[in-house]
């Protein structure tokens, strides 16, 4: 079955890879925030914590937002045409991410709004972990798929 992509018909295959290429942006990216920029903030002096922070908050929405709801808004096309065991995985880990994201790791970048909290540094490495491990498992779904395709 074609689905069709504004003027552009798309294969399952070819929708498949633009969810994939999507889900290994978010999984780098997660990745990065993991290894560098969340461990990165204990070591922004606290005096100047709050400006920075704000700026990365809204600098940074600029490249999640628009990658986590493509990347919802693919996968939930991509279930809807091929409904199997990894597709609904993929799409339960997708759900698990979004509910880390606003559920956890939203609140705790509002308390960071105030300032400099070593344990909300921690806190905020915790939670992005397991972001991490989702999208770095959705990604490795995808390829699953397209091997298996």
């Amino acid at each position: 079955m074609d689905l069709v992509l504004g003027p552009i018909p798309a294969s399952r295959m070819e929708l498949l890879i633009i969810k994939w290429t999507i889900d290994i942006a978010l999984a780098l990216l997660a990745w990065l925030v993991q290894v560098i920029i969340y461990p990165g903030f204990a070591w922004i002096k606290p005096e100047q914590f709050v400006r920075w922070h704000q700026n990365y908050s809204r600098n940074i929405s600029f490249f999640v937002f628009p990658l986590m709801t493509s990347q919802l808004i693919v996968s939930l096309a991509y279930v809807w045409f091929k409904p199997t065991f990894l597709s609904i995985a993929a799409i339960i880990l997708v759900g698990f991410a979004w509910i880390n994201t606003f559920g956890f790791a939203i609140p705790i970048h509002s308390r960071l709004s105030r300032g400099w909290n070593r344990e909300f540094i921690s806190q905020l490495v915790r939670v992005n972990r397991w972001r991490t491990v989702s999208w770095s498992l959705v990604v490795i779904i995808d390829l699953w798929l397209i091997i298996k395709s």
